[in-house]
């Protein structure tokens, strides 16, 4: 099980290939398997799915409040994932 986070696109009018690789928590979209409640009265939902292992892989980020910044591009993560997939 993962927790799904999206690209935080600050401006729509800027590609988001230029935009800081910021993620923030995805509160819950068509691709949760499971919807779940933090026990703490003011978190968020979290939008939480099953993934096949070998269809992930693992994100160095540092964390930004409620965010976190990665240490890579966005589009260098897809290509890691889409070689592994298509391996």
């Amino acid at each position: 099980m993962v927790e799904h986070w999206i690209h935080n696109i600050n401006d729509d009018s800027i590609s988001p290939s230029i935009q800081a690789p910021v993620l923030i928590h995805c509160s819950g979209c068509k691709l949760k398997d499971i919807q779940s409640r933090s026990k703490r009265k003011m978190a968020n939902n979290r939008c939480l799915l099953f993934i096949d292992k070998e269809s992930t892989i693992d994100v160095k980020a540092q964390s930004i409040q409620d965010a976190y910044i990665l240490d890579s591009s966005i589009f260098e993560y897809i290509a890691m994932i889409e070689n592994r997939v298509n391996s």
